[in-house]
């Protein structure tokens, strides 16, 4: 019997060079995964730099908005390896 893969499992890593892309396509995703019932507060989104975190954090919001879609900002899970290391550790 073969498994079906969905597109809302597992872990999705993208790699690519500076400007392809890579915070509109994890935004979409994000989106994508909120409008199928996942909560956002369930979503780990870790990048390298501070920079890119809140460029990330400020698209979704936008995005948020602009979809009429309300949250608490809190629950986003925006991250740099650092400071998602560090959450762990505390």
């Amino acid at each position: 019997m073969e498994q079906q893969t969905s597109l809302f499992n597992g872990v999705h890593l993208i790699l690519a060079c500076a400007g392809s892309g890579k915070t509109t396509a994890l935004v979409d995703r994000f989106l994508s995964l909120i409008s199928n019932g996942i909560q956002p507060h369930e979503i780990l989104m870790i990048t390298f730099s501070k920079k890119a975190a809140t460029e990330m954090r400020e698209r979704l919001e936008k995005a948020y908005h602009q979809e009429q879609l309300y949250f608490d900002e809190k629950q986003l899970e925006v991250y740099t390896f650092n400071a998602f290391g560090y959450q762990l550790i505390k």
